[in-house]
C-alpha cells in the first residue's frame, strides 16, 4: 500500500518523549476500547522485563496514553495528563504487570480486558512513530493497524468456516480484504472494509450459523486505508513527470496525493494539515512561555534562548536562533507531557515517503519565516 503523508511520514499528534510509547499506547488502548463496545470493567496489560516497556512505561508516558485511549480521550484532551487517576476512581479497573511471556518485540502489550458480557485477550505492539499493530486476538493471529473498519467474527465448531465466510463476503458485498483462522477446533473471520458496513448488514452477520462473537473497530489512523489506490506518483521521479505536465504549487501535489490515499478531498486534506500546523504554533507559543514539569533536569530554557537573541548575545544569525529558540520549546513542552505534533519513524525513507516529504511545505510553522 501507498505510502501516507500523515501516517507515514508527519507521524501522530502526541505527547511525552516518545510517539511509540505514548500515541502508540493510546491507539491500542482505543482499539482495546472499540473491541469491548462499552462493555469495559477491568484491564490488565502486560510488559515483558526483557522489553523496553517493563522500565519506562511509567516514566514516558505509556500509562497514561493507553489509558487515555481506553477512556476514549484524544490526546488533546487536556484530561489525558490525569487519564490514570480518572480510570482509578471511575473506572475501568487497569492493572500493570511485569512478567516474562517470551515477547518478540521490545514494545509489546499483552492485554486482558473484562466487561460484563465480553472478555478477550490482544498481543499488540507499538511499531514506532506513533504506529501499531495488533497480532493477536483471543490467540488467533490478526494483523489490524488501525487504517480500516474491522470486523471479528468468532465461530465453533471450525466446520463452519468456509460457509461462514461466503456468507460474510455475501452480506458485505464490497470489502477490502478477508482473512480466516483455525485454533483449538473454533475459526476466525477477520473482514477488513474501506466503510462501515450498514447498521443490518452487521445485524445480519450475527445470524450466520457458527458465529459465536462479533467484535467491531473503526479506523484510528488520520489517513484511512484503502486497497489499489490508483495513485498519481509514488516516488519523486514520478512526481517529477506528473508536475511536468500539471503544474501547480508543491502543496497541491501532497493534498492531492493524500486526498486519493485516504479516498478524501484535497480541501480535508489541507484542513488537516492546518489543524496540525495550529497545534506546533501553539505548542511553541506554550514553550516559549514557559513549562514546567516534576520529574525534569533543567527549568525552561527557550525563553531565556529567545531574550538572549534580542539582547544581541547570540551569532548573529536570525534564522537560525529563531529555530533553535522554537525546536527547544517544542522538546519542552514535549517533556513536561504537553502536546505536539509528534513525526513518523520510517526503517528506510523510500522515494515514495520521500515525494511525500518534498511536497509537505505547509507543515513548516509560519512563524519561522515571519
Amino acid at each position: 500500500m501507498a505510502a501516507s503523508i500523515f501516517n507515514d511520514v508527519i507521524g501522530p499528534v502526541m505527547r511525552g518523549p516518545s510517539s511509540s510509547h505514548v500515541a502508540g499506547a493510546a491507539r491500542i488502548g482505543d482499539l482495546i476500547r472499540q473491541s469491548q463496545r462499552g462493555d469495559l470493567e477491568k484491564v490488565r496489560v502486560y510488559f515483558d522485563p526483557k522489553g523496553s516497556l517493563a522500565e519506562s512505561h511509567d516514566g514516558h508516558g505509556s500509562d497514561m496514553g493507553f489509558v487515555s485511549g481506553l477512556l476514549g480521550l484524544g490526546l488533546t484532551d487536556p484530561s489525558v495528563p490525569m487519564a490514570v487517576k480518572i480510570a482509578r476512581e471511575k473506572g475501568p479497573a487497569v492493572e500493570f504487570i511485569i512478567k516474562e511471556y517470551g515477547a518478540v518485540h521490545p514494545n509489546n502489550y499483552r492485554i486482558e480486558a473484562e466487561g460484563a458480557a465480553s472478555a478477550h485477550s490482544w498481543d499488540a505492539i507499538s511499531v514506532g512513530g506513533g504506529m501499531v499493530r495488533m497480532e493477536f486476538f483471543d490467540g488467533f493471529p490478526v494483523s489490524i493497524e488501525g487504517g480500516y473498519f474491522e470486523y471479528l467474527l468468532t465461530l465453533a465448531p471450525a466446520e463452519n468456516l468456509m460457509a461462514a465466510a461466503e456468507a460474510v463476503k455475501a452480506i458485505a458485498r464490497t470489502f477490502e480484504r478477508i482473512d480466516t483462522e483455525t485454533l483449538d477446533g473454533k475459526a476466525l473471520i477477520n473482514l477488513k472494509t474501506a466503510a462501515a458496513l450498514p447498521r443490518n448488514a452487521f445485524e445480519s452477520m450475527k445470524t450466520i450459523p457458527g458465529v459465536t462473537d462479533i467484535v467491531f473497530m473503526e479506523p484510528i489512523l488520520p489517513t484511512r486505508a484503502k486497497a489499489d489506490c490508483a495513485m498519481p506518483f509514488l516516488s519523486a521521479a514520478e512526481l517529477f513527470a506528473y508536475s511536468q505536465k500539471r503544474p501547480m504549487e508543491f502543496w497541491k501535489y501532497a493534498a492531492l496525493y493524500e486526498s486519493i490515499r485516504g479516498n478524501t478531498t484535497s480541501d480535508a486534506v489541507f484542513k488537516q494539515m492546518s489543524e496540525l500546523l495550529a497545534i506546533m504554533e501553539n505548542c511553541i507559543e506554550e514553550g516559549l512561555a514557559g513549562t514546567q514539569y516534576d520529574d525534569r533536569i533543567l527549568g525552561p530554557q527557550a525563553n531565556k534562548i529567545a531574550e538572549a537573541a534580542r539582547k544581541g548575545s547570540l551569532i548573529p544569525n536570525d534564522m537560525n536562533n529563531r529555530i533553535i529558540t522554537y525546536i527547544t520549546a517544542i522538546m519542552e513542552v514535549k517533556s513536561a507531557m504537553g502536546v505536539i505534533q509528534g513525526h513518523s519513524v520510517l526503517p528506510n525513507l523510500t522515494s515514495r515517503s520521500a515525494a511525500c516529504l518534498f511536497s509537505a511545505r505547509t507543515s513548516i510553522p509560519s512563524a519561522i519565516f515571519s
